[in-house]
C-alpha cells in the first residue's frame, strides 16, 4: 500500500519497496519519535511549531494563533543579556 502511494506521487515503486524493507533512515525516525516525546506528544493529531512548541489534539484556531504569535515573538525578540534580563 505504501509503495503504491509513493508511486502515485511519482516515486519509483521498486525503490519505495526497497526503502521500506530496509533500515535506512531508522536513526532519523527514532530521533523524530524522541523529539515528539520531548514535546509531549502522546497521540494524534499533534502539531509542532518551530520544533519548540507542541499542540496536542484538535484545538480551536485561537490556540494555534497564540502559539504562532508566541513562536514569532520569541524568534524575533532581541537576546536578553545582563542584569536587566533577570
Amino acid at each position: 500500500m505504501l509503495a503504491a502511494v509513493g508511486g502515485s506521487c511519482g516515486l519509483e515503486m521498486p525503490a519505495v519497496r526497497r526503502f521500506l524493507q530496509s533500515d535506512d533512515d531508522a536513526d532519523a525516525v527514532h530521533a523524530d519519535i524522541e523529539e515528539a516525546r520531548r514535546l509531549g506528544a502522546s497521540g494524534v493529531p499533534f502539531f509542532v511549531i518551530d520544533r519548540k512548541y507542541g499542540i496536542s489534539g484538535a484545538q480551536p484556531a485561537e490556540t494555534f494563533l497564540q502559539a504562532l504569535r508566541t513562536a514569532y515573538a520569541n524568534e524575533t525578540a532581541p537576546p536578553r543579556t545582563g542584569a536587566a534580563s533577570r
